[in-house]
C-alpha cells in the first residue's frame, strides 16, 4: 500500500498501487470520498439537467393558462382522475360535458403526471387537427412534412389528448384522419385521453354513420366515458 494526498481535501488515504513492468502506471487523482461526492454531484446535475429539459418541453407543448390548474378546484368527479389515472390495458379516457367544466384541465393534469414520469405525450386542440389535415397535403414540402409528422406523432405517442372533439366541422378529409387515428391507436392499445361537449350521439351526427358509428364503437370500446 501506498500514502498520498487528496489535492482536493488534502487529506491523505492509502491505496494500491498497480505496477506494470516495475513502474507505477495508475495513482489516484482524488481519495475515496471526494471520488464518490463528484460522481454524486455529477449524478444530481444531470438528473436537475433532465428535469429542467422536461419543464421546457411541458411549457412548449401545454398552454400557458393550464400551467397553474389547482386540481382541488375541479368537479368531484374529476379529482381522483387528474390525479391518479394511469392506463394500464391500453384504455383511454373521455370527458364528456358542457363548456367550463374544467374538462381540460383535467386532462393536462393527466398528461403532466405522463410526461414528467418520463412518457412521451401529444395534445392537440380540433382546430389544429384540422388545420393538420389540410397542411399534410399542402404543396410546401416543408409544411407538409411538418403535418405529418405531427400527425405521426399523434400515432405513436404513449398518451395523447384530443381536445374538445367535435368542436370544429368534420370535413371528409378531416373525419377520415380521425377515424384513422383513433383506429390506430386502438389496434396498438395506445389510450387516446379526449375531452367533448357533446355526447357520443352527437359525435355520429357530426361524422356521419358512416366513419361515426365504428368510431363510437372504439371509443366506447376503448375509453372509459366520464360525463361532467
Amino acid at each position: 500500500m501506498k500514502t498520498t494526498t487528496c489535492p482536493e481535501c488534502l487529506e491523505s488515504f492509502s491505496y494500491e498501487p498497480k505496477i506494470l513492468f516495475g513502474h507505477e502506471v495508475f495513482t489516484p487523482a482524488e481519495c475515496p470520498g471526494c471520488v464518490t461526492a463528484r460522481h454524486m454531484a455529477t449524478e444530481k446535475a444531470e438528473q436537475q439537467q433532465e428535469i429542467d429539459r422536461r419543464f421546457g418541453v411541458w411549457n412548449r407543448i401545454c398552454p400557458t393558462i393550464f400551467h397553474d390548474t389547482d386540481p382541488d378546484r375541479l368537479p368531484a368527479e374529476l379529482r381522483p382522475l387528474a390525479d391518479g389515472w394511469m392506463s394500464t390495458d391500453g384504455t383511454g379516457l373521455g370527458f364528456v360535458g358542457l363548456t367550463g367544466k374544467c374538462k381540460t384541465r383535467a386532462a393536462y393534469l393527466i398528461l403532466r403526471r405522463y410526461h414528467f414520469d418520463g412518457l412521451r405525450v401529444k395534445p392537440m386542440n380540433a382546430t389544429r387537427f384540422g388545420q393538420l389535415c389540410l397542411e399534410k397535403f399542402s404543396d410546401d414540402a416543408q409544411t407538409r412534412g411538418n403535418a405529418i409528422q405531427e400527425l405521426q406523432d399523434l400515432k405513436t405517442a404513449k398518451l395523447i389528448l384530443l381536445d374538445d372533439v367535435a368542436k370544429e366541422r368534420f370535413t371528409e378529409r378531416v373525419a377520415s384522419e380521425l377515424f384513422g387515428l383513433i383506429n390506430d391507436r386502438t389496434e396498438w392499445k395506445r389510450p387516446i385521453l379526449w375531452t367533448s361537449n357533446i355526447d357520443p350521439a352527437g359525435l355520429r351526427q357530426a361524422l356521419g354513420s358512416d366513419k361515426g358509428d365504428p368510431l363510437i364503437r372504439r371509443l366506447r370500446e376503448f375509453t372509459r366515458i366520464v360525463k361532467v
